[in-house]
């Protein structure tokens, strides 16, 4: 299929003040793709606890490999992680990134603690340490 911006003469026919588009998709050939599996997971019945964290970054440093580094820590917990933000300020942060993570944590088989979640907090940010990441 395909996007595109509508024709701002028949856009200003329809409603000046909005922006369209028009999208078109061939049901067909989307039917017709392979490989795409539904994936489910199971859903803990204990409270999740967020977290967020804030990371300065090099701008050279690929966010993929960042993403890639927190996702390898190693926990008893559950998690999932979830970039949320990135902001970048040339005064305050020359040459870097800051980019905010979402870390949900959870048990499957108990609610947690405050001490589970306390030492899950300080792992992780050592975790981003070793490899270079900074807490804003």
């Amino acid at each position: 299929g395909y996007m595109a911006a509508l024709n701002p003469k028949i856009k200003r026919n329809i409603d000046k003040k909005l922006n369209m588009v028009m999208l078109e998709i061939d049901f067909k050939e989307f039917a017709s793709v392979e490989g795409a599996q539904n994936k489910s997971k199971q859903i803990s019945k204990f409270q999740a606890t967020n977290l967020d964290f804030n990371f300065v970054a090099p701008k050279t440093l690929v966010y993929g490999e960042i993403e890639k580094h927190l996702k390898s820590f190693n926990s008893s917990l559950t998690y999932e992680l979830a970039l949320s933000d990135i902001y970048e300020d040339e005064i305050n942060l020359p040459n870097k990134r800051s980019y905010t993570f979402r870390v949900n944590v959870y048990s499957y088989d108990h609610t947690l603690t405050s001490a589970e979640i306390e030492e899950f907090h300080k792992s992780f940010i050592d975790h981003a340490f070793n490899f270079g990441l900074t807490l804003r």
